[in-house]
């Protein structure tokens, strides 16, 4: 007698551990889907009443009343381009206590060579999300053939549970229930001419966004921003994490993963991260940063630091000068214009930095330049006509925040910096008065740099707020040991300055 698969296994295994316990009453189950008899047996020793139906037919037939306690979809989606009425209608047949166990043959995305199956994971997680399920448990493993070969396929198993709650990604209009929203939660003004720089008018991609809703209440959204990225000589989009909320009166409904934010979480890296990114990042402090490491796999890069200088330094750095000054063709142009100087800095510099965000004049017109709410000042050092570096600074509360800052390595780079600093306190305290302070996010990365600052006399010392710089990774590639090895990152990364 032949022994059943592992494959046929872990499937009977997953649907015993979630089936129903037996009670005083049978649990009424309806299979869509082709069943083999041990499958049957299987269904029958757990006191289920089976009724058997064709999905088209499913679809096409009415619903007078929710009637079954367990509705099993059996790898029969494979034929439906437009799964929405599935769900539906597995919706409105089920129990309000009732559970969808979904099991289904997917494509890997992954996988070089063409596939059978019609839907992907993200596309599944779209539909139930969308139609008011959300996902107790999750099962997935790869199909094989001969010799144990992957088959470019995988099976999905969900348990899905019904509920009032439908999350679906961002639609144009969605801006104005966002806002009200953050008016609400955060007491926020957040003008819709910022929405529309940050997501709208991103050069880098559309608005991403999963959103929670009830009804037409808008209750929670887990939403990024696509930035460009270089590492390691590879240039590829990721996104940064931004605007999270959650309804504070809705924060107890499910718990972890099957929060309300959880769920917006999942929907969110289903639908626009898994095989279209290898991660993005955030800046994380409190409740979020800890929610996050326990249930969305945020894994820490780095603790923030603050680099700071206080004011009466600066004296002491023009007395430093050497004897060099603007006469051996060093020239800092302060602007509000990003130009060619941004690319030409950062072809220059890019490749002894490892890993940041690609600083180019694209990305530097967008972030900077067309911000509506902030003006923020460059101050470009060149050397004979050649971009050096350059530094980016706002003053607010007598404290000068240099936010950005990207230079090219060299022998010359020290005083290059130090030329630009000096320019830069001495135009915003006669622009904005008394500066009492400078101070910037830097990390550790690269040596050199901090060498650098720590010659212009500044110490560092642990982010006030406790910030850490957290990847959730979508890929096997080791870009978390990359990350906390040769990341570059400063304030201008964040959306805090």
């Amino acid at each position: 007698m032949s022994q059943p698969s592992s494959q046929f296994l872990k499937f009977h295994n997953w649907l015993l551990t979630h089936l129903p316990q037996p009670s005083e009453n049978t649990i009424r189950l309806l299979l869509l889907g082709e069943a083999d008899p041990a499958l049957k047996k299987l269904l029958a020793e757990q006191a289920c009443v089976l009724d058997t139906q064709v999905l088209d037919d499913f679809i096409k037939d009415p619903v007078t009343s929710p009637t079954y306690d367990v509705l099993l979809l059996l790898n029969c989606l494979i034929n439906f381009a437009d799964i929405s009425p599935v769900f539906e209608q597995a919706k409105a047949c089920l129990k309000s206590d009732g559970r969808l166990l979904l099991v289904e043959i997917v494509a890997d995305i992954n996988h070089p060579e063409p596939h059978f199956s019609q839907q992907t994971t993200a596309e599944i997680e779209h539909y139930f999300a969308a139609s008011g399920f959300f996902c107790r448990h999750h099962l997935s493993y790869p199909l094989t053939v001969k010799k144990q070969m992957h088959c470019g396929e995988y099976q999905e198993c969900w348990d899905l549970r019904p509920d009032i709650f439908k999350v679906r990604n961002y639609r144009p209009g969605d801006e104005y229930p966002i806002l009200d929203a953050f008016q609400e939660i955060f007491s926020t003004q957040r003008s819709k001419a910022h929405w529309l720089w940050k997501f709208a008018q991103n050069p880098f991609g559309p608005p991403m966004a999963s959103l929670v809703w009830k009804g037409h209440h808008l209750l929670a959204q887990y939403a990024a921003y696509p930035v460009p990225f270089w590492m390691q000589g590879d240039s590829f989009l990721t996104q940064q994490v931004g605007d999270i909320f959650i309804d504070p009166q809705y924060r107890g409904i499910g718990r972890g993963q099957t929060s309300l934010l959880g769920r917006a979480f999942r929907h969110y890296t289903r639908v626009y991260c898994e095989g279209q990114i290898p991660f993005f990042y955030s800046f994380l402090t409190g409740t979020h940063l800890r929610f996050g490491k326990l249930f969305l796999n945020y894994q820490c890069v780095t603790h923030v630091q603050e680099w700071h200088l206080p004011a009466a330094t600066i004296p002491r750095l023009k007395q430093a000068e050497d004897r060099w000054n603007w006469l051996h063709g060093y020239k800092i142009t302060e602007t509000e214009t990003v130009e060619a100087w941004a690319d030409e800095v950062f072809v220059q510099a890019r490749n002894a930095y490892g890993s940041l965000i690609a600083r180019n004049q694209q990305y530097l017109t967008w972030r900077y330049q067309n911000h509506p709410d902030q003006q923020y000042h460059f101050f470009v050092i060149s050397l004979h006509g050649k971009a050096l570096g350059w530094w980016i600074c706002r003053v607010e509360n007598q404290i000068l925040f240099l936010g950005d800052a990207l230079f090219v390595p060299g022998e010359q780079t020290l005083f290059a910096a130090r030329l630009g600093l000096i320019k830069a306190f001495t135009r915003m305290q006669k622009k904005y008065g008394a500066i009492r302070l400078v101070v910037g996010w830097f990390g550790n990365n690269p040596q050199w740099w901090v060498e650098i600052l720590k010659n212009l006399k500044f110490t560092a010392q642990p982010q006030s707020q406790g910030l850490e710089l957290c990847v959730s990774p979508f890929s096997q590639e080791p870009e978390l040991k990359v990350l906390q090895e040769n990341h570059y990152y400063t304030q201008g990364d964040s959306d805090l300055f």
